[in-house]
């Protein structure tokens, strides 16, 4: 289920808890965290950065005792698995960065040291390692050089 934990009309984290433990009583698995949308303003607790969101998903996870997927510019594959790995979430979502870099999976897969582009349709996965050949360190640099969004 997807849920603005904070939408700064009236709801805020504590009343998200309350919510997300009666949803785990029910059946629901996974909330997805979010917040804002009610008002025209982005909402947030912290400043907006990297992972403002993050903390909503950490409190219903922690206080809750449910799964939760956090949201809110998380952009690069290091900062996802952070999240993943400090258990700040079971789950991230990508959204607008998607949009940005839709092959921001193979991506990171990559820079992992994954093969990637075995996940590929074989045409792209084709173009996508020429692409990796002709520039030296491509899949495996973790630098994003003003302008080239890899």
């Amino acid at each position: 289920m997807r849920l603005s934990v904070d939408d700064d009309a009236g709801w805020g984290p504590a009343e998200s808890v309350v919510l997300a433990r009666e949803l785990k009583a029910v059946g629901v698995d996974v909330i997805d965290c979010s917040a804002g949308g009610i008002l025209a303003r982005p909402v947030s607790s912290t400043p907006i950065g990297y992972g403002y969101q993050v903390p909503f998903a950490q409190k219903l996870r922690e206080e809750a005792g449910i799964k939760t997927m956090a949201v809110g510019l998380i952009v690069h594959h290091d900062q996802a698995e952070r999240i993943l790995s400090e258990g700040r979430a079971d789950l991230v979502a990508l959204a607008r960065e998607m949009l940005h870099n839709p092959n921001w999976a193979v991506d990171a897969a990559c820079k992992f040291g994954l093969d990637g582009y075995a996940m590929t349709p074989p045409a792209a996965g084709w173009w996508l390692q020429k692409r990796v050949a002709s520039v030296p360190n491509l899949a495996t640099s973790t630098s994003r050089p003003t302008g080239l969004v890899v």
